[in-house]
């Protein structure tokens, strides 16, 4: 073998051995629906890993349709912080000149945080979506942020057809 291949083959290696592995996955999903989060499905796939997250992304994903997109979990020390889970609505809108997709994020945390000013603990659902007509010159309308509470995030996912209840 080329020292060149060799050195190549060895580092792989010892690459993969240093990569993070995915914590806090589907073995936890008896802990998820303890507290109300949605599951994390057998068929989804880790698209991005750090020591101090990963995200799982639907691989039956359908860009034009209202989906459950992603779940990401954060772990601060080996501890579960928080679990997001990320809904399109399948519709996209216009601001500052690029398209932005409406979602909705629904994010459990399990040790206080402080998000926008308030301290957090348990639940926070945030939908974002269009806003205001921008103005002259700039295509599109504004984005916005609304902080909703468990049934009005029931109640926006119903509207755009999925069915996933929060407590």
């Amino acid at each position: 073998m080329k020292p060149f291949l060799l050195v190549l083959f060895f580092t792989s290696i010892i690459m993969s051995c240093n990569s993070p592995k995915p914590k806090f996955g589907k073995e936890y999903n008896d802990r998820r629906t303890k507290y109300g989060v949605q599951i994390l499905p057998d068929d989804w796939k880790v698209i991005s890993i750090t020591d101090e997250f990963v995200i799982w992304k639907n691989p039956a994903l359908d860009k034009e349709k209202a989906t459950f997109f992603s779940k990401t979990v954060s772990y601060e020390k080996g501890e579960w912080d928080y679990d997001e889970d990320l809904f399109y609505s399948g519709k996209k809108f216009r601001s500052f000149n690029h398209d932005i997709a409406e979602c909705l994020s629904a994010v459990y945390y399990f040790k206080p945080k402080i998000i926008r000013s308030e301290k957090v603990k348990g639940w926070y659902f945030m939908y974002t979506g269009p806003g205001e007509e921008i103005g002259e010159g700039i295509e599109g309308v504004s984005s916005v942020d609304i902080k909703m509470n468990a049934q009005q995030a029931d109640s926006t996912l119903r509207s755009w057809g999925l069915n996933y209840h929060y407590k």
